[in-house]
């Protein structure tokens, strides 16, 4: 790849030249469609190499809500009917059984039920659920299986009915106590006057760790009125009270600029600074845990027992473990290998429609991600783990670029580890370069098929050194080498494989052609990709042609 640095994309074609830690892991320069049947080829490939017994998260997604809260960002949609829950479960049932069959040589270590909301299920459809996925995976005898539920929507007979299948984990998201701050983000408040009983019944029936979700900085509230929140959350006797900060959407911006946002996820990182001493008070007990992006309260004797791990308190902690993911718009994740989520909307499931949106990559790519999220989320990387999740080879190609950066003076070296000069804890762009030389590695991500989409190209330059570029509509979670307006751009290799550029040929290709789009942009602000690349196909064809 050249130079020519990729670019965030935006909503309505703004232009942020900053990307943040929390989509990191949403990065995908390029995807295949796969079907499910070769889905679980490469899952029945992962654990035939790593051997019996191989452990792994299993994620099942329920994509439903009773209403839809202004912050959220996670893939969810209204429930509007019983038919819609049945039909979607059947569906569930046909993507288990696909995959639990390439599975058995694996373990389950971590099981997690979120959406969505799962407690929107009935009890019959719970046990219809639940006893399928028990009936196809194998679990460890220590594994934590956690509900997530949601306090508006739990009936009496819920928590009883999941316990049953050997759930001993709870979440639930309260966000926040205000009833002025709830409804501010049009989330129901029912269910909280009952929830300390909730959390007692919980405990009685043998779960024995519980955690409640604030979010902070939601509904423009004061932090007088969090603080008591929290208190009073705190009162309720949960193992683990998870405080989120917001994470401004396409659709929830929540911040004016940049600058305000920066202030405000510094006020959220000097919480403990600014409420430790209230909360110790009250519960002098309590530990407070920073983690990219989210502050964990936790129970001192829970913190020293063998139950808790931090690896559920964080949307950008590093993916220690193959995240198998059932449902539609559920996540998976095989380190080194590939990420991939389910976007079929089909009535009944298909192993052989290709509805996997799929991003193939390596070890090395992995690696930069754990890098980069360390160094931003938190300020100090150590190199050893990253190895032993993903293989010495994996640093080899990022040593260099960590080494410019500390000439750069963007790094410094302590004992082994790498700790940034200076980072915001919000956006990753001094350390992009570890991710561009982790892609260099490979041509995995840019050799994929080109197939019809060359119909939509357009091809500039000549013989080996030319490119095919595309334009279209800006999309969420999708990284462009350049935009112009609504416009996002990116070009491949007409061969498919990774474009060497070692005079700069790309890059001065590249920028004559983005010049040739802001002309046409600038004559027509609102033009659509399929319009924009007509005449720019027109352009440089009547250039070839030459003078009559």
């Amino acid at each position: 790849m050249a130079s020519f640095q990729p670019r965030s994309f935006a909503a309505e074609g703004a232009s942020p030249q900053r990307l943040r830690l929390t989509s990191i892991r949403g990065f995908a320069p390029d995807t295949v469609q796969l079907s499910g049947r070769q889905v679980a080829e490469i899952w029945k490939a992962r654990f035939g190499e790593q051997g019996a017994g191989h452990p792994f998260w299993l994620y099942t997604h329920i994509p439903f809500c009773p209403q839809i809260c202004s912050f959220c960002q996670c893939s969810t949609s209204l429930r509007k009917s019983d038919e819609q829950v049945a039909e979607y479960l059947g569906w569930l049932e046909g993507e288990i059984e696909t995959l639990a069959a390439a599975s058995e040589g694996g373990t389950v270590r971590f099981q997690y039920v979120g959406g969505g909301t799962p407690n929107l299920l009935s009890e019959a459809q719970l046990e219809r659920l639940l006893g399928a996925i028990d009936r196809s995976f194998r679990f460890a005898p220590s594994s934590r299986r956690t509900f997530e539920f949601l306090p508006s929507s739990l009936r009496p007979e819920t928590l009883p009915l999941v316990r049953s299948f050997g759930f001993n984990r709870l979440s639930c998201g309260v966000q926040s106590w205000s009833h002025d701050t709830l409804k501010a983000v049009k989330r129901s408040q029912a269910g909280l006057g009952e929830l300390g009983r909730t959390i007692e019944d919980a405990y009685a029936l043998g779960y024995d760790e519980l955690n409640l979700d604030l979010i902070h900085g939601i509904g423009e509230e004061s932090q007088a009125l969090f603080l008591e929140g929290l208190l009073q959350v705190l009162a309720l006797r949960p193992t683990t009270v998870t405080i989120h900060h917001v994470i401004p959407t396409a659709t929830n911006p929540v911040y004016a600029n940049v600058e305000e946002e920066l202030a405000a996820h510094a006020r959220f990182e000097r919480l403990e600074q600014a409420l430790g001493e209230e909360v110790g008070r009250r519960f002098p007990q309590v530990d407070w845990v920073l983690r990219p992006n989210s502050w964990i309260l936790v129970d001192r004797n829970f913190r020293r027992g063998p139950d808790f791990s931090y690896w559920y308190y964080s949307d950008n902690e590093r993916i220690q473990i193959d995240m198998l993911g059932l449902g539609r718009f559920a996540h998976s994740n095989i380190l080194g290998r590939i990420t991939y989520e389910n976007l079929s909307f089909a009535t009944r499931y298909d192993p052989d429609e290709a509805s996997y949106r799929a991003f193939r990559k390596t070890p090395a790519i992995d690696a930069a991600l754990d890098l980069i999220t360390d160094l931003v989320g938190d300020r100090r990387s150590d190199p050893e783990p990253i190895r032993r999740r993903h293989g010495s080879e994996a640093l080899r190609p990022l040593q260099p670029v960590l080494e410019q950066l500390e000439r750069e003076q963007r790094l410094a070296r302590h004992d082994g580890c790498w700790t940034p000069t200076h980072t915001d804890g919000v956006f990753i762009d001094p350390f992009w370069p570890l991710l561009e030389a982790a892609m260099q590695q490979t041509a995995g991500p840019w050799e994929l098929p080109l197939g019809k989409a060359t119909e939509h190209a357009i091809r500039i330059g000549d013989g080996e050194r030319s490119l095919l570029v595309f334009l279209e509509e800006i999309v969420a979670d999708k990284r462009y080498f350049a935009q112009r307006g609504k416009l996002g751009i990116y070009y491949r290799h007409p061969g498919g494989r990774a474009a060497a550029d070692h005079d700069g040929w790309v890059e001065e290709l590249m920028r004559a052609f983005l010049d040739a789009v802001q002309t046409l942009l600038d004559e027509e602000p609102a033009i659509s990709p399929k319009r924009a690349t007509a005449r720019l196909k027109l352009h440089l064809q009547q250039d070839a042609a030459g003078p009559r």
